[in-house]
Parts: structure tokens; sequence; C-alpha cells
């Protein structure tokens, strides 16, 4: 597991998910070593797709960019955790390169997209 975040940890919550109460916690082991700080530009937005899920998009400080783009292509294809405040608060899966610093993360559940955008707000 990669981490597109600020620190790293050894497990996702499902207090941040979808999930049903008899589902267990998710364990996951992270990669420290190869990360990419969430230094935004400006505050990220909140916007719903087609089918009602919601979208946040954002972009990271011009310095940070080429880092994201780097990891993404290095990681494309690969599950991420994307850590904020010491907890993994959603994973997902890299489906593009990453350009110019723009990212979209999609088909988190409403609360994990509002509790990131929050966090990243702050």
């Amino acid at each position: 597991m990669n981490v597109f975040g600020n620190t790293s940890l050894d497990f996702i919550d499902k207090k941040y998910t979808d999930s049903g109460p008899d589902e267990q916690v998710k364990y996951v082991a992270i990669d420290t070593v190869s990360f990419v700080p969430l230094i935004l530009e400006t505050a990220p937005e909140t916007k719903k797709d087609g089918s009602g899920k919601t979208i946040l998009s954002g972009a990271l400080q011009k310095e940070y960019a080429k880092m994201l783009e780097a990891f993404t292509r290095a990681h494309l294809g690969g599950e991420i955790g994307i850590v904020v405040d010491g907890e993994i608060v959603t994973l997902h899966k890299i489906r593009s390169v990453i350009l110019g610093g723009q990212f979209q993360i999609t088909r988190c559940t409403d609360n994990a997209c509002e509790v990131l955008r929050n966090k990243l707000t702050k």
C-alpha cells in the first residue's frame, strides 16, 4: 500500500466507509518511503457525478505536482491510502497518471469525501 498523504498507519477505520456493522476493520501495510504530501494550492471542492456519488477535486501546490505525477505513474493500477491527521481516511485505486497536480478522487463514500474535504480545508 502506498500513501498519498502526510503520515503512515496500519489500518483503515470503517467510520469513514459505508461498511455494515458486521464488517471487520481492513488492515493494510503502508509503504512510508513513497508518498506525496497533501499540500494544496486551494481548498478542495466536492460535486456529484451522474450517479449521485461524490467527487472530490483539488490541486497540489506546484512544487508537489511532479512528485504526484511520478508517484501515480509508478503505482498506476495500485491501491493507495489517503492519510490525513494520522488516519487512513480512504483507499483508492490509481486509474490514471495525474498531471499538473490537479487530482480527482472518485468513488469515495459521501462521508469520506466530506471528511477529506473538511480535513484538507483546515
